[in-house]
């Protein structure tokens, strides 16, 4: 039971990362749900641009803490350092990054981090190219102590953020970007279907059984069933009862 809620928190999460990706607006609900998910009171995404600035975007810090971050800390960041070293996809906890008796001599975390009772950390490399690393971090409290499990959840995250912010960046710079995409768009571009795909998993997801939806688009039951296949692996759900949460979640973000 508890590991299929944790699943499920698991889907939910990524399914609104996605959202954020087509309405910026609910990037505080992707964030905190993120940090749920790893147990944690703070997430968010961090951009470091050729070493000479920082911009970032988080749930669960006092402001004054991102200011003075973003003002000054971030150079002295040193899990922030560890992750020049590291690769897109990367992602590991606090300990892994910087040894413990290395962190707490740190001005970072004896002028910042511990005056805000935050004391741990987990995160990862979301981007890293042209000069600009984009990661994403998770802080705990002081009774929290990130490991292996937390590391595993973001290492699985990591990918669908990597996506939805490329999503974003394409739609920002589109010609339209007031037009508001169809649910078969928003499937094609989230999850890289195929046309094809998009309307199977519509079809299912609105809770027609594969004959049924290849009456309707007018093709084989062996050739729905193929593409039911595809769209479960792109979308990473493993039912119909899934895929129908899925649809009617971007449903209710286009609403």
């Amino acid at each position: 039971m508890a590991r299929a809620a944790a699943h499920d928190a698991l889907l939910d999460t990524v399914d609104t990362i996605y959202a954020a990706a087509l309405h910026p607006e609910t990037w505080d609900d992707a964030l905190r749900m993120l940090a749920r998910l790893c147990g944690a009171e703070a997430a968010g995404i961090r951009i470091e641009r050729s070493g000479s600035n920082v911009t970032q975007r988080w749930h669960g810090l006092d402001p004054k803490f991102d200011a003075a971050y973003v003002e000054h800390y971030w150079r002295e960041d040193p899990w922030a350092a560890r992750a020049h070293e590291g690769v897109a996809g990367m992602a590991a906890y606090g300990e892994m990054l910087v040894p413990r008796r290395e962190l707490v001599t740190s001005a970072f975390y004896n002028e910042l981090s511990l005056p805000y009772g935050l004391d741990d950390l987990v995160g990862g490399v979301v981007s890293s190219a042209e000069g600009r690393l984009v990661t994403v971090g998770i802080m705990g409290a002081r009774h929290v102590r990130f490991d292996h499990s937390q590391r595993v959840l973001v290492e699985r995250v990591i990918p669908h953020l990597s996506r939805a912010l490329t999503i974003g960046e394409r739609l920002l710079g589109a010609p339209l970007p007031d037009a508001v995409p169809t649910l078969e768009e928003r499937l094609r571009l989230t999850y890289c279907l195929t046309l094809t795909e998009a309307r199977v998993a519509i079809e299912v997801g609105l809770g027609k059984v594969p004959k049924e939806v290849a009456t309707t688009l007018g093709t084989s039951w062996n050739t729905v069933r193929s593409q039911l296949r595809k769209v479960f692996a792109k979308t990473r759900t493993t039912s119909q009862a899934e895929l129908a949460r899925l649809i009617a979640r971007l449903e209710m973000a286009a609403r």
